[in-house]
């Protein structure tokens, strides 16, 4: 046979306009839309907890971080660096109670993207056309090896692109769990470990930044889909929950170190003391 000849479609802006399209599905309103997004912190900063946690709202249809209402879904959640053993702990640590859910399907191995991964991720997603949201944890242990004479950008598009190819051809979430640079860095998105060819495949990055040993985080969210913004986040023992806007949170949070201050001393303080009381 001979072979298929492509022929361009070109639409004018007049045929666009009167086109109907489905919105946009949520796995996390506001935060994970369909598409690839990649979820990036610092060893420990809390992102395996964080991903467990909204896996577990969207199979429930629950609120995720306290406080975004979802609808209920498949989810699966490929924990690459976790023992079963482990993962059940840290269900058991967000207090679900007697019913876990059973559209949360977990697994903690799969072969990588090159060697069946995208295959796998395909068929299981054809076999559960009721999924929200895919979680891989981490990015690392599925994508293929960086060759030493590769170009390191093309590589890191490709195998992003990868993963976000599965999310399109299903209209799905698939958050991928990737590490940060060491060091800081004035945009969150160049701390994304690897090349730009990362964060530029993929729809919608989150950033989570949390200084080593505190219950408080930063949540940088960007993307095609999303709104940029920085959300307050703060870990407790049921796990993470969304303060709101970092700013305005961080701004009551000094008014009220001031307040706490001035009820302490028992008497209106001067600027230069309350700055010396805290």
């Amino acid at each position: 046979p001979s072979p298929k000849v492509w022929t361009p479609r070109i639409l004018s802006a007049a045929d666009l306009q009167n086109m109907v399209f489905p919105p946009p599905k949520w796995a996390v309103p506001g935060l994970i839309p369909e598409g690839l997004s990649i979820l990036a912190g610092a060893p420990k900063a809390g992102k395996s907890f964080f991903a467990l946690a909204v896996c577990l709202s969207v199979a429930q249809g629950g609120k995720a971080l306290s406080s975004i209402e979802t609808e209920a879904g498949d989810v699966l959640l490929i924990a690459l660096e976790d023992p079963m053993p482990r993962l059940q702990r840290r269900i058991e640590s967000l207090a679900l109670g007697a019913a876990w859910p059973e559209r949360l399907h977990v697994m903690n191995d799969c072969p990588r993207a090159h060697e069946g991964g995208i295959a796998f991720l395909d068929g299981w997603l054809e076999e559960h056309p009721g999924t929200r949201l895919l979680v891989i944890d981490t990015f690392q242990k599925f994508r293929k090896p960086q060759g030493r004479n590769s170009n390191a950008y093309e590589v890191d598009y490709e195998a992003a692109g990868g993963l976000k190819t599965v999310a399109d051809r299903h209209s799905v979430g698939i958050l991928v769990l990737h590490h940060t640079k060491k060091g800081e860095t004035i945009d969150p998105l160049e701390g994304v470990s690897g090349t730009m060819g990362i964060s530029g495949a993929a729809d919608t990055t989150l950033v989570l930044k949390r200084a080593r040993g505190q219950e408080k985080a930063d949540l940088f969210i960007t993307g095609r889909d999303v709104e940029e913004k920085t959300l307050a986040l703060k870990f407790d023992d049921l796990g993470w929950k969304l303060e709101g806007d970092a700013e305005e949170v961080r701004r009551s949070d000094s008014r009220n170190a001031v307040l706490q201050a001035i009820e302490a001393a028992g008497y209106p303080m001067t600027s230069k003391e309350i700055a010396e009381y805290m």
